[in-house]
């Protein structure tokens, strides 16, 4: 994200539940939610173009992390549990793809 706004600004953002799709790979999550890339395949075509950022918002500073095929067939936990694991405790974080 190249501008300075907050996700918690952004209006109509698909927001998704750690706890409700923890074991749902971040493939078939991002397929249902997000209308430019209706499938799987969509999803890592569009991750082999470097099109798709898991970003962590924490104290209004952003951490994009790349997304690569292998992360997109991972669940959704262990995706942000990774990602998680670098900085700030997630309880105080946002994520957005």
């Amino acid at each position: 994200m190249t501008s300075k706004g907050s996700f918690g600004d952004a209006l109509n953002l698909p927001v998704v539940s750690r706890k409700d799709h923890a074991e749902e790979t971040l493939g078939a999550l991002i397929s249902r939610t997000l209308d430019v890339a209706p499938s799987i395949s969509a999803v890592c075509w569009v991750v082999q173009q470097n099109g798709l950022r898991l970003i962590r918002e924490s104290n209004g500073e952003q951490q994009p992390k790349p997304l690569t095929e292998a992360s997109v067939q991972h669940t959704l936990d262990a995706v942000v549990s990774e990602v998680g694991a670098q900085g700030v405790p997630s309880c105080t974080s946002r994520w957005a793809v």
